[in-house]
């Protein structure tokens, strides 16, 4: 599975092209990656900042030993009912605060602004212009692993 992902850190952001290989998450470079890992003070500012945003990705995706991550990483998926083919790159150090059921927060998705909010397995994401694009989770204790469920719902401004 293939998917973009956005890398951010403190004074930067990478967007970063990852597949994904059973639990771990690599990238597509990653032999030149690992190559260069030891070396960071040598590497150009760019590839530094990829790194890190590697690091973050990995980090993540070795939350609590799961894998759970992969249903979030379809580079594009169509919502039922919607013209729309939603772009799921995000940052990935807001994956797991999407996941769990915390406040409402806001994050960045391609440069638009969106806030998510989660009741349960339900995740509802609002574009900035009141279009809701809810998302069910079925989350599996056995495996520890969630996943998408097919039924997924559109609104309109204001729904």
């Amino acid at each position: 599975m293939e998917c973009y992902v956005t890398g951010i850190g403190e004074d930067f952001r990478a967007d970063l092209f990852f597949h994904i290989d059973d639990k771990q998450l690599v990238d597509r470079n990653n032999q030149e990656c690992n190559k260069e890992r030891d070396a960071r003070s040598e590497v150009p500012l760019e590839r530094a900042q990829l790194e890190h945003g590697l690091d973050i990705a990995r980090d993540k995706m070795c939350y609590n030993d799961t894998s759970g991550l992969e249903l979030l990483f379809d580079d594009k998926f169509t919502l039922e009912g919607c013209q729309e083919t939603i772009n799921k790159t995000m940052a990935l150090k807001y994956i797991w605060e999407m996941i769990d059921p915390k406040d409402p927060f806001e994050y960045h998705v391609s440069m638009a602004r969106f806030e998510v909010s989660t009741i349960e397995s339900i995740v509802t994401i609002k574009g900035i212009q009141g279009k809701e694009f809810v998302i069910e989770l079925h989350y599996d204790p056995n495996s520890q692993i969630l996943h998408r469920a097919k039924s997924l719902s559109c609104g309109g401004p204001g729904k």
